[in-house]
């Protein structure tokens, strides 16, 4: 049977144009090589510089030995395309679309930096072990996909489920290892791409292969996603199975970016801090969470999402570390704020603070609250991934550095300065036009300028920015 397949295709090259076939294929220019539904068995390489019309053939690249290339200046179309080879992979030189089925039952198809695209119905199939990989390129497909349920979209592995329907949806993935942070990332990523991309309540079933671990510890991989192509990540977690190879986060509103990363173990803060605005004289008022007006999801750019506001809480506030003092946050974090000064968990009790991401080491401790003057601790502050020791900003100036971004609420009692209601680190004027343009619209909730957080914008308010402005209040931190 295989030399009847062979006999036909050479008399079809034959009637054509020039050709050169030997253990490999070669469409010179001009040349129209059709397979129609046939199969064509290649041990050597594909060249084609003429016309290929795949049909609903299947071309099979099976050397025993060695490298393969497909070559196509124009890009290669095919029908559907195996690759069997014992040893050695097939490497693409140019982009490649499959219409039928890519199937891998041994060996690898190497990117080499090219762009694989799947049609409309077409279905990638793999071996464990024998996969598409390369470190640049990769596989892409679009398809209208309306409220799925666990569907593996062209056998991607992106295994997609939604409430919502996605309507046009790129998918695509890639196989560079993403890095940074102290995080590894696997030789895995995926693009999931929406039309619509909002309010998902979505679930993401991760699939990987074991030869894409990238020296990571499977038990101990976690999601990430980025936004912005792959410049910065967030850790959102998952539950692994390291039998199915596989990693699953449901809950999410919107696809982006996707990979698998080990992070190692988040170094840990305990920290306490006063704010001016709701101090009392013992405590902080919870005027904010008595009213119901404290969002659940962060003021801060990380933008992080508590399932209530537990008691006792009177703000968010955002914690950064910086490895240098007049240097950029390594990483940063939203928490609560309690009334008696706990930083503390969105869980409200948890007082050692996770801060992924970066390893231990030595750190500025920086907090930033949407309306008083940011600090920095005095000096770095050994962290490690076991325990934390209680830094206390409240118990003297000379907790802070610099001077100026705190002020004294009480004998032996220190708070970050309120009034700073447009966040560019210093209180002025500005900030007196922003408070009296709330105030005189009778302003109240969550609002910047609501210096005491009691829920109202009132003259307890501008007295408040007032004397810290009388006090030419800025911050130190740079």
């Amino acid at each position: 049977m295989r030399k009847q397949q062979i006999k036909s295709i050479a008399i079809l090259l034959t009637c054509s144009a020039s050709w050169l076939y030997a253990a490999g294929l070669s469409i010179g220019s001009g040349a129209t090589f059709s397979l129609g539904g046939a199969t064509l068995n290649l041990p050597d390489d594909w060249s084609n510089g003429g016309t290929f019309n795949a049909g609903t053939g299947t071309v099979v690249f099976n050397g025993a030995s060695g490298d393969q290339t497909i070559t196509n200046t124009n890009g290669e179309t095919y029908g559907n395309l195996t690759i069997n080879k014992a040893s050695g992979d097939v490497i693409l030189a140019n982009p490649v679309t499959v219409n039928g089925t890519l199937t891998l039952s041994s060996g690898h198809l190497q990117l080499n930096g090219q762009v694989i695209t799947l049609g409309t119905t077409a279905l990638l199939s793999e071996t464990a072990g024998a996969t598409v990989m390369g470190s640049s390129g990769y596989l892409t497909t679009t398809r209208a996909i309306n409220a799925p349920s666990a569907a593996n979209i062209a056998g991607l592995g992106a295994i997609l489920t939604s409430s919502a329907d996605l309507g046009s949806t790129e998918i695509r993935r890639g196989h560079s290892a993403y890095s940074g942070d102290g995080n590894t990332g696997i030789s895995r990523y995926y693009d999931i791409i929406p039309t619509n991309n909002s309010a998902l309540n979505a679930t993401l079933a991760f699939n990987y292969d074991e030869s894409e671990l990238n020296g990571c510890t499977e038990t101990e991989l976690l999601l990430f996603r980025s936004s912005d192509g792959g410049a910065t990540w967030t850790q959102v977690g998952g539950a692994i199975d390291i039998d199915a190879n596989q990693a699953t986060l449901s809950g999410i509103d919107a696809f982006s970016r996707w990979t698998l990363a080990f992070a190692n173990p988040p170094i840990l803060a305990k920290i306490k801090v006063l704010l001016q605005g709701p101090y009392t004289g013992s405590a902080m008022s919870t005027a904010l969470r008595t009213a119901g007006v404290i969002p659940t999801t962060s003021p801060y750019a990380d933008a992080r999402t508590a399932a209530a506001i537990p008691e006792n809480v009177i703000d968010w506030i955002l914690v950064q570390l910086r490895a240098t003092a007049d240097g950029s946050a390594v990483v940063q974090k939203s928490f609560f704020v309690k009334n008696d000064g706990s930083v503390v968990d969105t869980d409200g009790t948890t007082v050692d603070l996770d801060l992924p991401g970066v390893d231990e080491g030595s750190y500025y401790l920086v907090l930033r609250h949407r309306n008083h003057l940011a600090v920095m601790s005095a000096s770095v502050q050994a962290l490690n991934s076991l325990s934390a020791s209680l830094y206390d900003f409240s118990t003297g100036s000379d907790k802070y550095y610099g001077s100026g971004g705190a002020v004294q609420l009480a004998t032996g009692i220190w708070g970050l300065s309120a009034g700073d209601s447009d966040g560019n680190n210093a209180i002025e004027s500005a900030d007196y036009t922003t408070w009296k343009t709330a105030a005189q619209a009778g302003s109240s909730g969550y609002q910047i300028t609501d210096l005491n957080l009691d829920g109202q914008v009132t003259t307890a308010d501008y007295v408040l920015w007032y004397n810290s402005q009388q006090a030419g209040a800025a911050s130190q931190v740079p």
